[in-house]
């Protein structure tokens, strides 16, 4: 999630820095820092990328949310010279926040305007379709559903192809959008989705993912990570309520994704932290540690979010992408484009 540069020092000064992890396991001690290999920095600062998604065949695609709304194509991954194309320029909107697939080859994008970091133009957020069925045409993209009553929204999760959850952080809810009726209606809302009464901006949940009948999600300032029931369409299971996993010591946490690293740890969950660029593993008891970076280092500079893998021999691989550092300079002063790296996770325990 991008901020601009003006909160970094308030931030700083209310939450301070962060500390390292929390203590692991005692009968698990992964080699850490797991390892790290940088697949593509773009040229160009700032590219912010916002979204990631790994697609059966091993190409990823990327979305930007600054310096405007792109659509990035990267083939060739898992070699020392990827293929990055540009896929499409959103001209309507200047911001893309998440992308998932909903159904072979095609791709549903969040997105709309921003003024500032989390001021969301009013109602221009909405969900966008992104076809890449034709291999003899170019992608083609429309509009599918336009929030008009939401704010800031940073991402999404499928229900069905004609269903996704769309998290909206300045409103601290969830809205379920009917991809097929182009409607949406309140799907979520919890004390834990909000954002803290200290953030320097209206930001609390970020990201979401629906797993075993739950739905988990981060909240960017408060650093939490939480989870409630929810019935087969998204909504919140009869008299449920939301369930604090743990607090993680960082001024924020961003993005997250399950799975990786060796056996049984598919319910681990791979979080960013953006502001301290480090890269946590929590387990599902909520102990976690840091597995990539540190504040002072630039191997994943402003981490946003992430992927693993998903052709065969890649279903460890965890793909970040950053921010470069734009939100919070590493020691203060250090900046980079944004880029994809790749953490080997089979090493986790």
């Amino acid at each position: 999630m991008w901020l601009s540069l003006g909160f970094v020092s308030l931030l700083l000064s209310v939450v301070g820095l962060p500390q390292a992890s929390c203590r692991p396991q005692a009968s698990c001690q992964p080699s850490l820092p797991l390892p790290v290999r940088e697949v593509y920095k773009f040229p160009t600062f700032p590219t912010y990328l916002e979204g990631i998604y790994a697609r059966a065949n091993g190409d990823l695609l990327a979305v930007t949310a600054f310096p405007d709304a792109f659509v990035y194509y990267l083939t060739g991954v898992d070699t020392d010279s990827p293929t990055v194309t540009l896929l499409q320029h959103f001209t309507e909107i200047n911001t893309l926040t998440s992308i998932i697939e909903t159904s072979p080859d095609v791709f549903t994008i969040l997105g709309g305007n921003t003024s500032a970091y989390a001021t969301a133009v009013p109602g221009t957020f909405g969900v966008w379709e992104l076809d890449l069925r034709s291999p003899h045409h170019p992608a083609q993209a429309r509009e599918m559903v336009r929030l008009s009553s939401g704010g800031f929204m940073t991402s999404m999760d499928m229900i069905s192809p004609t269903n996704v959850l769309v998290a909206d952080a300045s409103m601290g809810l969830v809205w379920q959008v009917d991809l097929q009726s182009k409607t949406y209606e309140l799907a979520l809302q919890d004390p834990l989705m909000d954002s803290p009464s200290w953030a320097p901006a209206p930001v609390g949940i970020s990201n979401i993912k629906l797993h075993h009948g739950y739905l988990y999600w981060s909240n960017a300032f408060a650093a939490t990570f939480s989870r409630i029931p929810v019935t087969v369409d998204g909504f919140a299971a009869p008299g449920a309520r939301g369930e604090l996993i743990t607090t993680v010591r960082s001024i924020f946490l961003d993005k997250f994704a399950f799975g990786g690293g060796g056996g049984g740890t598919a319910d681990t969950v791979w979080a960013m932290t953006n502001a301290d660029s480090r890269v946590v593993a929590i387990r599902p008891d909520g102990e976690y540690l840091t597995v990539a970076g540190q504040s002072d280092q630039m191997t994943v500079a402003g981490g946003v979010t992430g992927v693993f893998g998903r052709v065969p021999g890649d279903t460890h691989t965890f793909y970040v992408a950053t921010g470069g550092g734009f939100n919070f300079p590493i020691n203060g002063s250090i900046v980079e484009p944004g880029k994809i790296v790749a953490i080997d996770t089979s090493g986790f325990c």
